[in-house]
């Protein structure tokens, strides 16, 4: 953005943030859900390897979807 837009949108907020706060804001929450559901996901897919009800090979591709998602959540927080 450059100065009169960046102004424009903190006039717009009423001077309470500007973009780079609400770019910020954004990641974080995005990268907070995503955690939770990674975590999520791996505990079902722990208790489901242990009731049987999932095979070993189903459970591995769970943790490497898993450690996928992980990584894109790593790149967020380090971009923003």
């Amino acid at each position: 953005m450059n100065g009169n837009q960046n102004n424009a949108f903190t006039l717009g907020t009423g001077n309470i943030f500007n973009a780079a706060d609400l770019s910020l804001l954004i990641a974080s929450v995005f990268s907070v859900i995503l955690f939770l559901y990674v975590s999520w996901l791996f505990v079902e897919a722990y208790k489901n390897y242990g009731d049987s009800r999932i095979t070993e090979g189903e459970f591995l591709v769970t943790l490497a979807r898993g450690a996928g998602l992980l990584s894109l959540l790593l790149f967020i927080v380090i971009a923003f």
